[in-house]
């Protein structure tokens, strides 16, 4: 299963000067269109800049790859200027409309929402056209979990800790619906999800069965909050935070590796699947 985690500004910033010093792969699909029909373009720099304004700030510049994308060849065996002309015509309604935009770079697929200012040739009698795309205050990066996660028969409490706006401690319970190497999930009230937004950095305290006196206490951050058939309930998906910063879970992360090694080798009663 997928699922994103919202970037910061700066970490958007960097991702997205990096996509275009590579010439990243871009797939649009513009709002507009029928569902499942894509524009793959390649970002490309911008030629010339303008002066004194801030890079980031500056439109995102992609060239649609009619030789990956028969959708902006030119028809009917037109060339030269008259294959120019149609395949401009063809994409000029999308300026002013929103694209659902996913970026390739590396092994990473990143994610964001944005509109097209303005269309023209990429070149004298050339069938590729080049968009301008309004360059995003954020986009999230789409990531896979590594390790099915274990459904269990009866859910124990998962208390959930984390800095308000003011700095002051705020906190709230859950109950674990499923859990695995890399994370876990619990029904939360909706009241509650709606506190917390993804990308939020929380500390999560829980016991794998209800009444146990062994707890992991572990740092995470939310990756998706999905609603659980009940207006009133909502399932939040946290991913556990390892490296800089989160030291002190690593530890912790080994002993419940330990324990759920154990009862995938002893399953009475436990189910295997992922989370919703």
């Amino acid at each position: 299963m997928s699922y994103a985690i919202d970037l910061n500004e700066r970490q958007t910033a960097r991702t997205l000067e990096q996509a275009v010093r590579h010439n990243a792969i871009v797939l649009l699909e513009p709002r507009i269109w029928s569902v499942g029909e894509v524009l793959r373009c390649r970002l490309e720099p911008s030629e010339s800049p303008v002066p004194g304004r801030r890079l980031y700030a500056a439109p995102l510049i992609v060239v649609t790859c009619p030789e990956d994308e028969p959708a902006v060849t030119a028809v009917g065996g037109q060339t030269g200027r008259a294959a120019e002309i149609q395949a401009v015509e063809r994409l000029s309604p999308l300026i002013g409309t929103y694209c659902d935009v996913t970026l390739q770079l590396g092994e990473h697929r990143y994610l964001f929402s944005t509109d097209v200012t303005h269309v023209e040739p990429a070149g004298p009698g050339q069938t590729d056209v080049r968009l301008y795309l309004r360059r995003p205050d954020v986009i999230q990066v789409a990531q896979r979990r590594r390790f099915r996660r274990i459904q269990l028969p009866q859910a124990s409490q998962v208390e959930i800790r984390w800095h308000g706006e003011d700095g002051g401690a705020a906190g709230g319970v859950g109950w674990l619906y499923n859990i695995g190497q890399d994370g876990i999930a619990c029904r939360t009230d909706t009241l509650l999800a709606d506190r917390l937004y993804i990308g939020q950095e929380v500390v999560i305290d829980f016991s794998i069965r209800p009444g146990e006196a062994e707890r992991f206490v572990l740092d995470a951050v939310i990756c998706n909050k999905t609603p659980a058939g009940n207006q009133d309930r909502t399932v939040i998906g946290l991913q556990f935070l390892a490296g800089e910063g989160h030291e002190a879970s690593a530890a912790v992360r080994e002993s419940l590796r330990r324990r759920l090694r154990a009862i995938s080798y002893s399953p009475p009663g436990v189910r295997k699947g992922v989370d919703a």
